[in-house]
């Protein structure tokens, strides 16, 4: 995930961890650890100054760059986390899973807020229109869903 400022990026994998990256020096600037298992998604926090990641290990958690530390864990069933992304406020983020259901979570409360149902298969992928008023959901049913 790139930075709303395109200065650093986030990147995840079966390390288990969370690394932001400094585009200009290509090195890492940070590492987040906390997962248990493959970290699938990671997406910056539309302040930029924090991020999301989602895992095998069944969790989301939301990690503060500038704290260097985890603010938040999201934990509901026992799927893995396939995507996530977050409303333009930041208030809500948005979790696919292994299943065909979109979780949408307060980001402040660590709440289930709601959840968005309509597909037929495991949701691999969700993504935020640029203006906050849309979000699409991507499902192994070959259906792309729009939510507004």
């Amino acid at each position: 995930s790139i930075s709303p400022d395109k200065e650093t990026f986030v990147s995840s994998g079966c390390d288990n961890d969370c690394i932001l990256w400094d585009k200009n020096s290509g090195r890492a600037a940070q590492i987040f650890s906390g997962h248990q298992q493959d970290v699938n998604c990671v997406q910056f926090f539309p302040n930029g100054k924090a991020f999301g990641s989602g895992s095998d290990d069944y969790t989301c958690k939301l990690f503060d760059i500038r704290a260097n530390r985890e603010l938040m864990q999201y934990k509901s069933i026992e799927r893995a986390v396939t995507s996530l992304a977050f409303s333009l406020s930041g208030r809500y983020m948005f979790a696919s899973y292994d299943d065909p259901l979109c979780r949408v979570w307060d980001s402040l409360k660590g709440e289930i807020a709601g959840e968005l149902k309509g597909h037929g298969q495991r949701i691999s992928c969700v993504g935020m229109s640029k203006d906050g008023y849309a979000l699409a959901t991507g499902s192994w049913d070959n259906l792309i869903k729009i939510w507004a």
